[in-house]
């Protein structure tokens, strides 16, 4: 049984006993072990931005890399200061996938008119849910 408690190279060396036909023989093999989830254990909103036509993008960074983080987040745009976000205030819900190498995601808008809207991002993980800060007002 070989047990780790970290990051870095582990060596194993098997040794053979010499016998009346072979000689002593040895192998090395060495195993890289790298431990997840030891970046992107949160979620936030970095970015928060009217786009080209009146479209509003949000992008930040999500939990990854940890068994129990769900690869996508729920990106909610609101028209009101106010989250949970009512269904009369909700302007649009987005799920967007989590690129699995630096935790990075981004939900855009169609035109939104110039309506002023806020905006809120949720992740399921397996010890439960993150939520991050609300970003806004932007004027679409």
């Amino acid at each position: 049984m070989l047990t780790y408690t970290g990051a870095g190279n582990c060596v194993v060396r098997a040794t053979a006993a010499a016998t009346s036909t072979y000689a002593v023989a040895s192998t090395d093999v060495t195993f890289t072990i790298t431990v997840p989830g030891t970046i992107g254990t949160s979620l936030s909103i970095t970015s928060f931005v009217n786009d080209v036509g009146n479209s509003l993008t949000a992008s930040g960074t999500a939990a990854y890399g940890t068994a129990g983080d769900s690869g996508n987040v729920t990106v909610v745009f609101c028209l009101a200061n106010a989250f949970p976000c009512s269904s009369a205030n909700t302007l649009l819900t987005k799920t967007v996938t989590v690129n699995t190498t630096n935790g990075a995601w981004t939900a855009q808008t169609g035109n939104v008119n110039k309506l002023i809207v806020w905006v809120q991002a949720t992740q399921t993980r397996a010890s439960g849910s993150l939520i991050s800060s609300v970003r806004g007002p932007v004027t679409g």
